[in-house]
């Protein structure tokens, strides 16, 4: 059985994202702002720091990345009208279980939500899920 290349690139790429994501939220100065930011927006203004200029470059960033994914999703995946509705409450399914803020339990949810989704489906195929 042969499991696609363009697949296994996809997973290494998302890795190497999430990744790179929680290094510079936890080891850089944007990332100390941002997380300041979230905890108390007033004080952080207090301080000087541009945090509208902050908040911009993260839905940005963000937006960027979901752009990518529907782009990458939409080539393996159905594509259309109320596709979305599946997508969005897979995606509240995996915060709600990784816990709000935290990169390493989204991917743990993720990863968790996403192998029940799949043995699911395999193994009770008359069930519905997302």
């Amino acid at each position: 059985m042969k499991y696609p290349l363009v697949r296994i690139v996809i997973f290494a790429a998302s890795v190497v994202v999430g990744v790179a994501m929680w290094l510079a939220l936890n080891k850089t100065r944007v990332g100390m702002l941002i997380r300041a930011g979230v905890d108390d927006k007033d004080m952080l203004s207090a301080t000087g720091a541009r945090i509208q200029l902050v908040n911009m470059g993260v839905f940005a960033f963000g937006a960027g990345l979901a752009g990518i994914a529907g782009v990458v999703g939409g080539t393996f995946q159905s594509v259309a009208p109320g596709e979305d509705i599946r997508f969005l409450l897979a995606s509240l399914v995996v915060v709600i279980v990784g816990g709000m803020g935290s990169i390493p339990g989204a991917a743990l949810g993720a990863l968790l939500i996403g192998l029940a989704e799949q043995f699911g489906s395999v193994y009770f195929p008359l069930m519905l899920w997302f």
